[in-house]
């Protein structure tokens, strides 16, 4: 079936994604930014849920779905970099606390 709507062509906000397969093959695909009719399709699913749906049972368990929506609005570039932002801090809260701890052990 044809698409729906057309993407625009690749800007300089994409990412590559590799992933692989169960045997070990790499694949490759490029992630784009949501075009505002994506955004607002998936916005309008996440803020009123089908009932019996999947995303109607995460709310239910507690998923808060306002935060999905929050990263549905960064393009997949920024999200990495958030990621990774998160990351870095995380090890270096590691790295502080190995630090205290070895301190902590050699008194």
């Amino acid at each position: 079936l044809p698409p729906t709507h057309s993407r625009p062509p690749p800007t300089g906000d994409t990412t590559i994604c590799t992933s692989y397969d169960e045997g070990g093959t790499a694949m490759d695909r490029t992630l784009q930014p949501l075009t505002q009719e994506e955004f607002a399709r998936a916005e309008a699913r996440l803020r009123n849920p089908a009932p019996g749906s999947k995303v109607e049972a995460a709310q239910k368990h507690g998923v808060d779905l306002t935060l999905l929506i929050e990263q549905l609005r960064l393009t997949p570039a920024e999200r990495v970099r958030k990621m990774l932002a998160i990351a870095e801090a995380a090890a270096a809260v590691r790295g502080a606390a190995g630090t205290a701890k070895r301190k902590s052990a050699e008194q």
